[in-house]
């Protein structure tokens, strides 16, 4: 949904919000837990997984311009030993979305991240799982 709010995370309806875009979070299993929340952006960990999930949504003049494989390599810098396991167009919300799985390393450490972003009104949405290669949540 994209609305004009200047709302945060709301818990009550899974909605978190960041200029004029809002995007809800569907339920998630049993253990995930609330663990970041800023405007536009919201983040759970699990223990049993190992692993984060994070939306965000950030609305700006170029979105609309800018490749939706750009966006994705930026949200790579700062990894190291980067290998694309999967890599693709995915519909999404109505639009299209790139959805890629990355091993890769940071600080030294080998993590996978599964990654969706997509674009919509001028706002990206950044969907992404970050765990060990070997947990349960990056079963692909």
């Amino acid at each position: 949904c994209v609305q004009r709010v200047g709302t945060r995370w709301d818990p009550a309806v899974r909605r978190a919000c960041a200029d004029r875009a809002c995007f809800r979070v569907g339920p998630l299993p049993a253990g995930w837990r609330l663990v970041h929340e800023e405007e536009g952006a919201v983040g759970f960990y699990s223990d049993r997984a190992g692993a984060v999930i994070e939306a965000k949504a950030t609305c700006r003049d170029d979105a609309e311009a800018t490749p939706l494989s750009s966006l994705t390599n930026q949200l790579l810098i700062g990894y190291t030993d980067r290998r694309v396991r999967f890599a693709a167009r995915e519909p999404m919300a109505g639009r299209e979305a790139l959805h890629s799985v990355v091993d890769l390393r940071l600080d030294g450490v080998p993590m996978v991240l599964d990654l969706y972003v997509l674009k919509r009104d001028g706002c990206i949405f950044d969907l992404s799982c970050a765990a060990p290669p070997a947990s349960s949540a990056m079963k692909t």
